[in-house]
């Protein structure tokens, strides 16, 4: 066909239409996402931190941000902000820090939430004083598919939010305060509490010349100082006979494990120095030869800790599912190993973090990353690095791996290697031979579903190599959890000095 003037303007304008389309689309492709502000009033100045935008499935029973987002259907993206004022535009969309754990059946309906993270002290952002969140809204298909809407964030989280834990009054025997630790004040160069739960023994007010056993428990990733008293609920009859006292090891990066850290600070110095005297002297304790420790998994890890490196403050220590205390087996890496990749093995298939009890594998390492690089600062691996990091010229501690490659940084390991428990055991224990046999009581799950029972047999094999007595043992059919038995053994002990009786005082 030969072209005319005409047909080449005509042409030309369809290109001309075309070409407005597709910028038009781009745009409106670009503009869409969910637009944020800050309710006059919330945000006394401007802040830095973290906006997250919370999208799950809807429920009967709860809101986006009370999910459990280690195992349900949920969506997560967040964005990083600086002294952000809460009024200026603010556009969150699926192209920002995100985690997405899709439904295995996709819903007719979704329920979105958005939060602040304003509280810079606390590690769950979505439970913590302070921070601000949204109502919860109710999404259709479409418009969760489009994500193009606009939130009102107009509430802060307070002791009596919905999203706040629920804590129990004090009682004759319960006594809650928060202990103000100058150590941790000057490390942070701000005032720095800790919240601490007592629990004392029935007969405590009644005699007042004695003295008590104490035993101080230490929850795992995620719990506070009240998660003891689920456990003193089911064995009441022995708490009853000692005082049992909890502190809340969390923190901004996670958990403390009560280490002394370049990033965190002096927990360990801090309990030992601190409370331990203040606990003895407003509760009467009996002393370092009736103070004994326990714990789980992260707290599992603190209690051997504390009575590896301060042995003459604790008698005896019992330490459930401990996170790793041998690292050449990280959750199943070698950290001292050439060639480490936290998210591949050495046959390049993917890692696994966490399987079920029966073995099948749930949620791989990449995806877990995944899931802390959206939430940010508190979650499990990077609260690794907080504890056992160097401090970076940042002032953040250094990854101890590549977040993109998985690589893992041996420069980093190096420094590692000071909170290797077994190491620290092999390299010191002819001086603390003496103060440690008979005193160390350790405990895996053969089916621990973060694959921690095998750092528990290679300490094992280490201290039957040292020749010390010591009671160290994988569990068969035991998941990641306590053991029944082992507890009730433990309560008998401590029950068991003197006689079932409090100590008389001198």
């Amino acid at each position: 066909m030969t072209l005319t003037p005409l047909t080449s303007d005509l042409r030309r304008i369809k290109t001309q239409i075309v070409i407005a389309i597709l910028l038009a689309c781009t745009a409106l492709e670009a503009s869409s996402g969910v637009s944020i502000k800050i309710e006059d009033g919330l945000l006394e100045t401007p802040f830095s931190g973290k906006i997250y935008v919370v999208i799950s499935p809807q429920t009967k029973d709860t809101m986006p941000l009370k999910t459990n987002y280690w195992f349900k259907p949920i969506e997560i993206i967040s964005k990083d902000v600086y002294q952000w004022d809460g009024q200026s535009e603010l556009i969150i969309d699926r192209n920002d820090i995100r985690y997405n754990k899709a439904a295995t059946k996709l819903p007719t309906a979704y329920e979105l939430q958005v939060l602040a993270r304003v509280n810079r002290r606390d590690a769950d952002p979505f439970t913590s004083i302070g921070n601000l969140y949204s109502d919860p809204i109710l999404l259709d298909s479409d418009s969760h598919e489009n994500l193009n809407l606009f939130v009102l964030v107009n509430k802060s989280i307070d002791q009596h939010s919905p999203l706040y834990p629920e804590k129990p009054a004090e009682s004759s025997q319960l006594k809650l305060f928060s202990h103000h630790s100058s150590l941790l004040s000057k490390f942070h160069k701000q005032p720095y509490s800790v919240d601490v739960a007592v629990h004392l023994p029935k007969d405590w007010q009644h005699s007042t010349n004695k003295k008590w056993p104490v035993l101080y428990y230490i929850s795992g990733m995620g719990g506070s100082e009240l998660e003891v008293l689920r456990i003193i609920k089911r064995h009441q009859e022995y708490f009853d006979k000692f005082i049992t006292v909890s502190v809340n090891a969390m923190n901004y990066g996670g958990h403390s494990v009560f280490a002394d850290s370049a990033n965190t600070g002096p927990w360990g110095t801090m309990l030992v120095e601190e409370i331990v005297p203040k606990i003895d002297g407003r509760f009467r304790g009996a002393g370092a030869s009736k103070r004994y420790l326990t714990g789980i998994s992260s707290g599992g890890w603190s209690s051997l800790w504390l009575q590896v490196k301060y042995p003459d403050e604790f008698a005896s220590t019992w330490s459930f599912a401990p996170d790793s205390i041998d690292f050449r087996d990280f959750h199943r890496i070698n950290l001292y190993a050439k060639d480490q990749n936290f998210y591949t093995d050495n046959l390049g298939y993917d890692r696994v973090l966490v399987r079920s009890l029966s073995g099948k594998p749930l949620i791989k390492s990449r995806d877990f990353i995944q899931m802390e690089q959206a939430i940010g600062e508190g979650g499990q691996i990077r609260s690794f690095e907080y504890v056992f990091s160097p401090r970076g010229k940042d002032g953040l501690p250094v990854p101890f791996f590549d977040r993109e490659t998985g690589k893992i940084d041996r420069t980093v390991i190096e420094h590692w290697k000071s909170y290797d428990i077994r190491l620290y055991l092999n390299k010191h224990w002819e001086n603390l031979k003496d103060k440690l046999n008979g005193k160390l009581n350790v405990y895996g799950g053969e089916k621990d579903q973060i694959f921690l029972e095998n750092p528990v047999r290679l300490l094992k094999e280490e201290l039957t190599y040292l020749d010390a007595n010591a009671n160290i043992e994988v569990l068969p059919e035991v998941g990641h959890a306590f053991d029944r038995e082992k507890v009730v053994s433990m309560l008998k002990i401590i029950t068991s000095e003197p006689d079932n009786k409090p100590i008389d005082q001198d």
